[in-house]
């Protein structure tokens, strides 16, 4: 998949700074220090030992157009008990309670050898992580990495109740039968965690997807035999993977889509801009994916996106629409949401 960069959050607050008038400088420090002082005080009532303070870092909302603005909570870096962590807390001096990483790894290996249990298979990548929407502005992987912060102390047997709806879990396995995990005991054993469970097809699918961090059912669905998912409500899914082929074009067809290579025209793309050849895709009432192999397409495939072309009515002209198309290991790939009028699809160069 095509990485996007995350700017380290000593950078983004210098190009906050940068611009802040003194009152808000005299905020932000004043801000800082109480939530070192409040970050200390908190571990030492959780833990019993006082934390060493190394950087503190404001939270603050952001948008898609650059506007921000800070909050009145921030991420503060600690070091104690044989461990460097991080703890999420208020900046207010009148404040209860907060969130921290120090028994991350404690938790993580309790629930990685519970589900492993279930699913009857061992975990080749396993992730716990808190939610990025529990806060107000940044992702918790904006700091340092992906962080699991809980607020109850961990003592060995309350895993169920550590967990929570701000804890997602994603775990990948290779060709485990993932139909035999028993949705209600992943429910009793998350507590409202949210838990993906990923079944590669075999070895080599899995050294494809292996580096790539997280991993979606549509977008690394060639490569997945299965996957089962719990939700914070506690609802489970199981779903088993159909990939065909059609030509140069694989496609998910879990809803028994059928799609077919076709002739059409297209006055928005040119014969000599096409990278492969056109497919027609019927109306699908869910989202599905499609994939290019890279060895199937010129050697300048880098150079190409997967396009859709809408307006297939006798006799008219089609119009594009663009797709994000992402790198999947040996394939290129996009995700095609739900529409109700039958289109095309093409790799294009740009």
């Amino acid at each position: 998949m095509r990485a996007i960069a995350l700017i380290p959050a000593v950078l983004t607050t210098l190009s906050l700074t940068g611009c802040m008038s003194a009152e808000t400088r005299e905020w932000l420090r004043k801000s800082e220090a109480q939530a070192a002082v409040n970050a200390v005080e908190y571990i030492s009532e959780k833990y019993g030992f006082e934390p060493e303070v190394t950087n503190v870092a404001v939270d603050y909302h952001s948008s898609m157009f650059g506007s921000w603005s800070y909050t009145d909570n921030a991420f503060v870096q600690v070091k104690g008990g044989g461990r460097d962590f991080t703890v999420y807390i208020s900046c207010k001096e009148d404040f209860t309670g907060g969130r921290d990483s120090y028994q991350s790894q404690e938790i993580t290996e309790a629930l990685k050898a519970e589900l492993d249990g279930i699913v009857e298979a061992d975990s080749r990548r396993f992730m716990l992580y808190t939610e990025r929407g529990m806060f107000e502005g940044r992702a918790v992987y904006d700091i340092d990495g992906y962080l699991l912060l809980t607020d109850i102390y961990y003592d060995g047997d309350n895993l169920a109740e550590v967990l929570d709806n701000n804890t997602i879990c994603s775990a990948a396995y290779v060709a485990a039968d993932l139909s035999l995990v028993d949705g209600e005991v992943l429910a009793e054993l998350t507590n409202g965690c949210s838990a993906k469970l990923f079944s590669y097809i075999d070895e080599e699918s899995y050294s494809h997807g292996k580096e790539t961090g997280l991993i979606e059912e549509l977008t690394y669905g060639i490569y997945l035999k299965e996957y089962a998912e719990i939700d914070s409500k506690g609802e489970y899914s199981y779903t088993k993977h159909t990939t065909k082929r059609c030509g140069e074009l694989y496609y998910l067809s879990d809803h028994g889509e059928e799609f077919t290579e076709a002739q059409a025209e297209c006055r928005y793309i040119k014969p000599e801009e096409l990278a492969s050849r056109m497919y027609y895709i019927p109306k699908i009432p869910e989202e599905t994916a499609v994939w290019f192999r890279k060895s199937d397409l010129p050697e300048d495939w880098e150079n190409c996106d997967i396009v859709l072309a809408f307006g297939a009515e006798e006799g008219e002209q089609l119009r594009t629409g663009y797709t994000i198309t992402w790198e999947a290991g040996e394939y290129i790939g996009a995700v095609i949401y739900p529409h109700q009028t039958e289109c095309y699809l093409a790799v294009r160069y740009h």
